[in-house]
């Protein structure tokens, strides 16, 4: 997708997709390899366990990555991009944190919502048919593109916009909005 020096600028597959190797306990699980989809947040409680810890479920997100098991077919990952805002990159056409992607992928395919002047453009890729997504399959596939984007503002929706101003009671709210533009809040 002609972006080739950082990851986290795009939600391709060429940028998500980061290798984790993980060294069991006694060899345990060695040579084994996870092929459903995987947050950075499973790396957390997969550690722990690995480690024979208990895994608080209320505090730790993301799930345990076991070799022994199938992973969820129908898990949905919601995915965005980095805080970097690097000027270079041409697909980042609105600045700030406005103008970051956001995207879900479950199913084998990924949705994607990038902003651009005008609005926003929106992105559908079948990841199994075509693995470097450049096939966009928005208007041949509506119900998927539709349902995958609606989990993705169902998530967007649970996050509780006054949080950050809770806890920065010090800051006015010219402040919080140009910290929030640099990056330096969510």
């Amino acid at each position: 997708h002609g972006y080739f020096f950082e990851h986290g600028e795009y939600l391709y597959e060429s940028t998500l997709r980061i290798p984790l190797v993980i060294r069991y306990p006694n060899g345990d699980h060695g040579g084994r390899r996870i092929d459903g989809l995987a947050s950075i947040l499973d790396v957390v409680p997969t550690l722990m366990e690995a480690v024979g810890s208990p895994v608080p479920s209320e505090e730790v997100h993301g799930q345990v990555l076991d070799p022994e098991k199938v992973p969820e077919a129908d898990r949905v990952l919601f995915v965005e991009t980095g805080r970097n805002f690097f000027e270079e990159n041409p697909r980042r056409p609105v600045a700030g944190v406005e103008g970051h992607w956001v995207g879900a992928v479950s199913e084998g395919w990924k949705f994607l919502r990038i902003p651009t002047p005008m609005g926003q453009d929106r992105e559908l890729y079948d990841l199994a048919a075509d693995p470097e997504e450049v096939d966009n399959r928005l208007a041949s596939d509506p119900v998927i593109a539709k349902r995958l984007e609606g989990l993705m503002d169902a998530w967007i929706g649970g996050f509780d916009d006054t949080e950050s101003s809770d806890r920065n009671p010090g800051l006015d709210g010219d402040t919080q909005r140009h910290l929030r533009s640099l990056g330096y809040m969510d």
